[in-house]
């Protein structure tokens, strides 16, 4: 690894830092935003990471006079240089509030297994300690899978859950389906539910459906009754969205009248993805006069959030939706929508809409 290089003449040499020269250093790391916790030592300057340095990082991070951001990243950059002679020190440095973080950081990495009992400790009450236990490998139980899982990034889940030995992951999956139930009928905030619904996009359960149209009932609730419209919307929408994309995995009849309602009256971008999940429901069983409803209604007509091309391509989508599946009410609803628009793509994905009808009620 490199270090501190020191230009005499022609030739270059790394030296041991002295303390003040690594508190320096230390001082300045700023750590990057990233919620992946493997990544928050990776960009130290290389001349700290280095075992030549271990000595005084060890002297760095044992000294209580310095500040505690200080002492956490030499932690860190203990776990990436990877010295055994530093496991010591960092489990004990796991009973200091300000410094554990970085100390079980820094385990994690070196997968440390002495660390195995002192991070459990932890555990219930250090994110950080239960994705250090995860690099160990010692996430053999359901409750230790979750926990894992959960003070990961949410892009991980289905990585994490397809990586399981069978028989655990159906026992992680039962479980995941039970929590979402009881945290869906306590009312959770949106971060849980959206952490349930993330990880239910990861595999299929006879259960799925339903608890993801109640999502979207609860989701529905929270972003108010107007949000298309700025001066009604209450949410960003977030768990909606992602709701509607989890049912991908689990397509449900149960969401039909969520997913027309947000066809009608949603950000553009959740009527596309509800347009989409209409069409795998092959059309959701929805009848000609709701059909035209949604075309007479839809809020890409009026709507002032989302850009004139997010619009055409919500209005696009709907009447193809319409041309496949309407019958005389659509039919009626497109050829005065048709009136409403000059020559466009708009215009010409009515008009084919409307062959397409055609062509399939005759």
């Amino acid at each position: 690894m490199g270090g501190r290089v020191i230009i005499t003449g022609s030739f270059s040499r790394r030296r041991m830092m002295i303390k003040q020269e690594a508190i320096d250093v230390l001082e300045e790391y700023r750590r990057p935003a990233s919620p992946l916790y493997d990544h928050h030592f990776q960009r130290l300057p290389s001349e700290i990471i280095w075992k030549e340095n271990v000595p005084v990082l060890l002297e760095v991070l044992m000294d209580t006079s310095l500040a505690a951001v200080v002492r956490e990243n030499a932690a860190g950059a203990l776990g990436e240089i990877g010295d055994h002679d530093a496991v010591g020190p960092l489990i004990s440095a796991l009973e200091e509030p300000g410094i554990r973080r970085g100390a079980a950081i820094a385990l994690g990495r070196m997968k440390a297994k002495e660390a195995t009992a002192a991070l459990k400790a932890l555990a219930p009450r250090v994110k950080a300690a239960r994705w250090a236990l995860s690099q160990l490998g010692v996430s053999e139980t359901v409750d230790g899978v979750i926990d894992d899982l959960r003070s990961g990034q949410l892009r991980l889940i289905t990585q994490k859950l397809r990586s399981l030995p069978s028989h655990l992951r159906k026992k992680v999956e039962e479980e995941i389906v039970q929590q979402f139930r009881e945290a869906l009928a306590r009312g959770e905030g949106q971060e849980d539910l959206r952490w349930y619904v993330t990880a239910l996009s990861s595999f299929r359960h006879p259960d799925a459906a339903a608890l993801l149209a109640g999502t979207l009932e609860s989701s529905w609730k929270r972003m108010g009754s107007l949000v298309g419209l700025q001066t009604e919307r209450t949410c960003c929408g977030c768990l909606h969205n992602r709701t509607l994309r989890a049912l991908k995995t689990n397509p449900s009849m149960e969401a039909v009248p969520n997913l027309v309602e947000t066809v009608t009256n949603r950000y553009q971008r959740h009527a596309l993805m509800a347009l989409k999940r209409l069409r795998e429901l092959e059309g959701g069983g929805l009848p000609d006069k709701q059909i035209a409803r949604m075309i007479d209604k839809n809020a890409a007509l009026q709507d002032p959030i989302g850009s004139e091309t997010q619009r055409a391509q919500t209005l696009k989508q709907l009447v193809r939706f319409a041309g496949d599946y309407g019958g005389t009410e659509c039919r009626r609803a497109l050829r005065k929508l048709r009136n409403q628009f000059p020559p466009s793509q708009v215009a010409r994905a009515i008009e084919a809409a409307i062959q397409t009808m055609d062509a399939r009620l005759q």
